[in-house]
């Protein structure tokens, strides 16, 4: 499970973040008895996003199954 402060790079083809990093700043649940056995498929995470070619960042959420991992944050 991807945790706040997590370093992500977005795997969605087609996606216009597709291969852009993220630092995730919060997960969102589908539902909430999910919250306890949070499959990929069942939340999504609220990510700064840094483009790689615009330099510049932004937010947006996205499913967890298209991110891949980069680096555990600090707890």
């Amino acid at each position: 499970m991807l945790m706040v402060g997590d370093l992500v790079e977005i795997t969605m083809l087609g996606s216009e973040y597709y291969g852009d990093r993220g630092i995730v700043l919060d997960r969102i649940y589908i539902h909430d008895e999910y919250k306890h056995r949070a499959h990929s498929d069942e939340y999504s995470c609220k990510l700064n996003i840094l483009h790689k070619e615009r330099g510049v960042s932004s937010y947006a959420p996205i499913r967890a199954k298209w991110l891949k991992l980069l680096s555990r944050g600090i707890n």
